[in-house]
């Protein structure tokens, strides 16, 4: 039997293990494949020892997963692992604010009632927190021994007459016969390939304020357990999704009229009455504090106001939004190098793009293989066709708040 193709992921969020996790779990794609993830953080930790206190500002705070990431997060046989750390969302309020004075109590405007459920996942739409997600997708693919590297990522990428030679900010060079970037809206796989004027991603004049808190004390459960709130401002809209062990993630969108700084910062906000660090996305603190201010009084439902949510929060972070959907021939780019993801089509969170599918993936990657030699070619079957399938039309669109 010829050898296997070295297939080197870059990123090891959610869509590089998923990736990953199908490649070993099919056994035609695992007799074809060796994958090796790579990733700049450090080996998140396992699903048993995650905590908010270890969650870095690159887990983001929580992702609501509809029909399409779950199912491929069932066929990987994760489906009571991943019930287990998330929530279903029973209902998803939204409410108008009043236009002169947002504390008053809001207008409602729908309710929808176990939104995006499916028949075939028996559920709808799922809350979990992103870093409790990683944690599971790359502490199973380590499980069935993947391979991995930590701390590093891609500095460079060249060409060979058999595949790829990857350099890595360790100093460290690795060959493959294929390169998937699937590390995310700043990828260092397309920032190695594109030229300057068309690897960046557009910044969309807005930013958003997410993060992790507790749910209310003091409130009846059936008030809070899988209840969403959306409510729309004059400017924007605030949100709060359930998690499991009584928390919450909420989110907050604004417009703005500049880009941020290249760099951002963790600070303590101790002397500005909140309980959390805020990770600044490359703005100033003091406009990052006065916008947390300006949205205290926003009315909820639940808490009377956000700002007894933001008071408390467990952590909390400013992002800037971009999007940009990436040409073919920029996607897969000299036909070993591919990207997916946010890597290859960044949309802003309500553009509902969520996790790639990895049936989606892998369709991706079959024509990818030009410079791979005849033997290592995937076999034509009706299995292989089977799953590079995309998921049937009937079923709703991933859907991510903010990762």
């Amino acid at each position: 039997m010829s050898s296997k193709s070295t297939l080197l992921i870059s990123g090891a969020g959610v869509g590089g293990p998923i990736l990953a996790l199908h490649l070993l779990s099919h056994p035609v794609l695992a007799s074809r494949f060796h994958p090796i993830l790579i990733d700049r953080l450090p080996l998140p930790p396992s699903p048993d020892g995650f905590t908010t206190t270890n969650a870095s500002y690159a887990t983001g705070a929580g992702v609501a997963l509809s029909c399409n990431a779950i199912h491929t997060l069932h066929t990987l046989g994760l489906k009571d692992a991943f019930n287990k750390i998330s929530a279903e969302g029973l209902t998803n309020e939204i409410w108008r604010t009043d236009k002169t004075d947002p504390s008053l109590p809001a207008r409602y405007l729908n309710r929808l009632v176990c939104p995006a459920w499916a028949e075939d996942v028996d559920t709808g739409i799922r809350s979990v927190e992103r870093g409790w997600l990683q944690s599971l997708l790359v502490h199973t693919y380590l499980s069935l021994g993947g391979e991995a590297r930590w701390e590093t990522k891609v500095s460079g990428i060249e060409q060979t007459q058999t595949g790829v030679s990857v350099s890595l900010s360790s100093g460290e060079k690795m060959e493959a016969d294929i390169v998937v970037g699937a590390d995310g809206t700043w990828s260092a796989v397309r920032k190695s390939m594109l030229p300057e004027d068309r690897w960046k991603p557009e910044f969309q004049y807005s930013s958003g304020i997410f993060g992790v808190a507790p749910r209310p004390q003091g409130k009846e459960d059936d008030a809070v357990i899988g209840r969403g709130h959306v409510v729309l401002t004059n400017d924007g809209c605030c949100s709060t999704w359930a998690l499991p062990d009584g928390r919450q993630f909420f989110t907050m969108h604004k417009m703005e009229t500049a880009e941020p700084a290249p760099r951002s910062e963790t600070v303590s906000l101790e002397e500005s009455g909140y309980r959390a660090s805020l990770t600044t996305g490359g703005y100033s603190v003091e406009s990052s504090v006065a916008l947390l201010e300006k949205y205290e009084n926003v009315w909820h439902p639940v808490t009377g106001t956000f700002g007894s949510i933001f008071q408390n929060a467990e952590r909390i972070g400013r992002v800037a939004l971009w999007q940009r959907v990436w040409e073919e021939h920029e996607i897969r780019v000299h036909g070993n190098v591919v990207l997916v993801g946010d890597a290859g089509r960044c949309m802003i969170p309500a553009a509902g793009q969520g996790p790639l599918p990895p049936p989606l993936v892998v369709s991706l990657l079959i024509p990818s293989q030009a410079h791979v030699s005849r033997s290592k070619m995937l076999p034509s079957s009706p299995t292989l066709c089977s799953i590079t399938q995309p998921p049937s039309t009937t079923r709703g669109k991933s859907h991510s708040m903010l990762r």
